[in-house]
């Protein structure tokens, strides 16, 4: 109400004017020339504004006597209804505390059974792994010790290979030898043959020759003091007396028949020399066609032998040409051996793998099925938690969103749906109310308190929420709007 400041010359004339028009607050104070009238027309303002009548001379509707009666009766009204509020409001914060224990215990349940099952199948990965590494391992060293054996099965090889060389070298050098030393032999005994020859055709000569002399001896004289050829018996008939003739012709007849006897004996002799020269050449005909015989038989004795040492030395070359081949067969048979054997291992090593993926894919099923299962049994709890909250009969309406992303949102973020942050996958409602009357909030099933320096307040935007402890993706947050 305006100050009165009274001055006798002004402010008490022209007090018929009034007005209750003015305009109430601090200003109505100094309205006008701060008049006595201006003072009754602040009244009448302020009379007018008290009874909310169109003008401040009318009765007002309600007396301030009947204002007080029924400011008294709302109340005691409101305090009823409060009382009854705050008793249901205690009930429903009762049961929604229970309800939120079981929830959250339902939850530390399914969460210790999801890592409990988590554990089991991380554990049963990593025995997998370190069995499937251990067999590799295995698998690993049973081939580097067949590729050692058959390395060493290759040098053996390779070493008999070389020591069969060599022993069929120092056979033929033997068998090249004996044969040098069978030609040279039967060279020798061909030479004993020829000079066996040569001396027995020295010998033959040679009693031909005695032979000869003997003849001649007993045509010619050959001692001069002895009467003992043919000539110096016809000297000493010539030189005798004719008387002697008869004694010659006598002795010359004896003689004669004695020359006679000595030609038959001497022809005797010749003929049995002659058949002795004979029998001799045939003899050496004969010891020559032996000997001959013999040279053609040594010849093809040692044409045979070395025919056969030739067969010999094919067949020879023949066992160690089949043997070479056979080494050959067996080193082609063990390098096929190994060869499979490296197959075999990498059919066994492919298995491994195949059987390795196999038990992952299934361990993978089994974590993509727990995930289904813990996705279904949230589904569940957020259906229970749908059904209670659809209890709230005060509820106008209720927003369901998860938290997106691969990482923890950090405290004081703007939680956001998709036409924001985008961190919700779903838009929250505008809060533009008082966040304590209006809005509950529920996280995982936990109510929320609002405020600075509680649990959540406003965003930057109106369709946005900040919350004072990080956020993990997958958090479930429910928004009730009540009217």
């Amino acid at each position: 109400m305006a100050r009165t400041f009274i001055n006798q010359s002004t402010q008490i004339g022209n007090s018929e004017l009034y007005s209750d028009t003015l305009t109430t607050g601090a200003g109505l104070e100094f309205t006008g020339s701060v008049t006595i009238q201006d003072d009754l027309n602040a009244l009448r303002t302020m009379v007018k504004a008290v009874s909310g009548e169109a003008n401040w001379y009318l009765a007002p509707t309600v007396s301030l006597f009947g204002l007080s009666g029924s400011l008294d009766a709302e109340i005691s009204r409101a305090v009823s209804a409060e009382l009854v509020l705050t008793n249901d409001l205690s009930t429903e914060v009762a049961r929604a505390e229970s309800v939120e224990a079981e929830l959250s215990n339902d939850l530390s349940t399914e969460v210790a059974r999801a890592e409990s099952v988590e554990a089991v199948l991380s554990s049963d990965l990593s025995t997998e792994v370190a069995r499937a590494t251990s067999v590799e391992a295995e698998l690993s060293s049973d081939l580097s010790t067949e590729v050692a054996r058959a390395g060493s099965v290759e040098a053996e090889l390779s070493s008999d290979l070389s020591a069969e060389v060599v022993r069929a070298q120092s056979v033929e050098g033997e068998l090249s030898a004996d044969i040098s030393a069978e030609v040279a032999r039967a060279e020798s005994v061909e030479g004993e043959l020829s000079a066996d020859l040569s001396a027995e055709i020295a010998r033959a000569t040679s009693a031909e020759a005695s032979l000869d002399s003997r003849v001649d001896n007993v045509l010619s004289n050959i001692d001069p003091t002895a009467l003992d050829s043919l000539t110096e018996i016809v000297s000493a008939f010539q030189s005798a007396d004719s008387d002697l003739n008869g004694a010659i012709t006598s002795l010359a007849t004896a003689l004669a028949a004695d020359l006679s006897s000595e030609v038959s004996r001497a022809t005797s002799v010749e003929t049995v020399l002659s058949s002795s020269i004979s029998s001799e050449v045939s003899r050496a005909t004969s010891v020559e066609t032996v000997l001959s015989s013999g040279l053609s038989t040594e010849v093809s004795r040692a044409t045979s032998a070395e025919a056969s040492l030739g067969s010999v030395i094919s067949t020879e070359v023949s066992r160690a040409t089949s043997a070479e081949a056979s080494l050959g067969s067996v080193i082609s048979t063990e390098t096929s051996r190994a060869t499979s054997a490296e197959a075999s291992l990498g059919t066994v090593i492919s298995t491994e793998v195949s059987r390795a993926e196999s038990v992952e894919a299934v361990l993978s099923a089994d974590i993509s099925t727990e995930l289904s299962r813990a996705t279904s049994a949230e589904a569940s709890i957020e259906a229970r938690f749908s059904t209670e909250i659809a209890g709230l009969d005060a509820r106008t309406s209720k927003t369901f969103t998860v938290v997106q992303g691969l990482s923890a949102i950090a405290a004081g973020t703007d939680l956001e749906g998709p036409a924001g942050a985008g961190n919700l996958d779903v838009n929250l409602p505008a809060m533009t109310g008082d966040l304590a009357a209006d809005y509950d909030v529920f996280l995982n099933g936990m109510m929320l308190r609002p405020g600075s320096g509680m649990d959540f307040e406003k965003g930057t935007g109106d369709n946005s929420i900040k919350l004072a402890f990080p956020a993990s993706p997958g958090d479930l947050l429910c928004v009730v709007v009540y009217s």
